[in-house]
């Protein structure tokens, strides 16, 4: 899928409640970490953890780019993995806290 398009299709899906400029920030959020930090067109080969994955919105994206994807939060991650699955994307996704994380591997990034 187009990467534009992927982050347009997510944003638009996820609900912001009364906050409107919520997903103003948020598509700006994206728009700085993809194409001034992680702005090469792939990612093959290389993982990256997602600390604070919530709803699955940068793992999807990290995924899209070719990383392997870890994302962990102690929130419930019932809509992350949802979403992954929505676009066929295998991400593995830990509930629980990062002091108390053990961790199946080491990774080339960490995103926070």
């Amino acid at each position: 899928m187009d990467f534009k398009r992927l982050v347009n299709q997510v944003i638009s899906e996820r609900d912001y409640g009364i906050y409107k400029r919520t997903p103003f920030m948020h598509r700006l959020r994206i728009y700085f970490a993809f194409n001034k930090i992680f702005n090469k067109e792939s990612y093959d080969g290389l993982s990256i953890l997602d600390i604070g994955s919530n709803e699955g919105t940068y793992s999807v994206l990290f995924k899209e780019k070719g990383f392997e994807v870890d994302g962990l939060d102690i929130c419930d991650l019932s809509k992350a993995k949802q979403l992954s699955a929505k676009y066929n994307l295998d991400v593995k996704y830990y509930s629980m806290s990062i002091e108390s994380a053990e961790l199946p591997k080491t990774y080339d990034y960490i995103f926070c």
